[in-house]
């Protein structure tokens, strides 16, 4: 690990020039916006955590108007970034951390401007009628219990052709060797940069959609494949995102209280809008000083989720964490989710500790 001056110093470097990171929300209702502040500073932990069980610190949720929409945690072992979803994505996040071990390394920052929003990326297009997913599909858990919070676990998966349907497969398939013929609707986050210009498409942005798809048991992974293509070609995702650009301005609070009754509602009746959310953000090797970095994306918290997995690749395997609300996943389910979904695509040394 590097020494904590470097790390303080990368950190100033980057936030300096990265607007992204320098966010916190203003104002009020319609007149909510981001302002540039100032950063949320380098916390230095001196704890051994290895980045793959649990940690208080990655339950402590980021308030965007208080404390910005960054946070950099420096253990003695591991790093950790957190991003707010609202101003950035998976591959978003990705590049800070990209950047920020470049700077370590004796690079230059990269500067970067805003990029545009996800609806103004994809206004120009001609995009199907967007319709919103009904509250009609079960989970991959059982019935839901009244734990708060949320529970995660990790596994580091073979690289794997057709990854992400293979997963889809065995995800959807555990209903299927239960007796069950259960459709599970998966959402597939797509990444709506190939929309911008290239200087645009460097910018700082949440700039994902998410296409919706209903799997059967009974699919195998090529059937899946198609359907993910099919879903991609036919822009569900951009439809996705300018529809949901409609609520843009709505007061916060107005929005965490609807959220917050829909999740109940869901929870009651064990019918959710989205079954599980798979997103892959493909091959995105980190490297420090001429190794590779291991490395994985928590994905966000959200009560209205059941499940939310991304998979990120480095150079030697494909390492995916998966999210749930501890009132579907807690006591073992999400591991026992989990099992079955990797069965036949787990690393040889899967669960093993990172390397200080």
């Amino acid at each position: 690990m590097p020494a904590h001056a470097d790390w303080d110093a990368a950190w100033r470097a980057l936030v300096a020039v990265r607007p992204g990171l320098r966010l916190r929300a203003s104002g009020w209702g319609r007149k909510t916006q981001w302002i540039d502040d100032a950063p949320s500073p380098i916390e230095h932990l001196d704890d051994d955590w290895d980045g793959w069980s649990d940690h208080p610190a990655l339950h402590t949720l980021l308030n965007p108007r208080s404390q910005g929409t960054t946070r950099l945690l420096v253990m003695n072992r591991v790093a950790v970034l957190c991003v707010h979803h609202a101003v950035a994505d998976g591959r978003g996040c990705w590049r800070f951390a990209a950047d920020l071990l470049a700077i370590l390394d004796g690079k230059a920052p990269r500067a970067a401007a805003l990029a545009p929003l996800d609806a103004d990326a994809v206004r120009h297009l001609d995009l199907p009628a967007y319709v919103e997913p009904p509250a009609d599909r079960p989970t991959p858990f059982g019935s839901a219990t009244k734990a708060p919070g949320f529970v995660w676990a990790r596994r580091r998966l073979q690289p794997a052709s057709r990854l992400l349907a293979r997963l889809a497969v065995g995800l959807v398939g555990q209903g299927r060797d239960a007796g069950e013929n259960t459709v599970l609707r998966i959402g597939i986050p797509v990444d709506l940069r190939g929309h911008l210009s290239q200087a645009d498409a460097m910018g700082d942005g949440n700039l994902t959609g998410v296409a919706h798809l209903d799997l059967d048991p009974t699919m195998e992974s090529e059937a899946v494949q198609s359907a993910i293509r099919g879903a991609v070609d036919a822009q569900h995702a951009e439809a996705h995102a300018l529809a949901a650009d409609a609520v843009r301005g709505y007061p916060l609070w107005l929005m965490r209280w609807a959220g917050r009754n829909a999740a109940k509602s869901q929870r009651a009746t064990g019918r959710y809008a989205v079954s599980a959310t798979l997103s892959n953000l493909g091959r995105l090797p980190l490297t420090l000083g001429g190794a590779p970095v291991e490395a994985c994306c928590l994905p966000p918290y959200n009560r209205g989720m059941p499940l939310l997995v991304t998979v990120v690749g480095d150079t030697h395997a494909a390492h995916l964490v998966a999210v749930a609300p501890a009132a579907l996943g807690d006591a073992g389910r999400l591991d026992a989710v989990l099992d079955g979904m990797c069965a036949g695509l787990l690393a040889p040394d899967e669960g093993a500790s990172l390397t200080p």
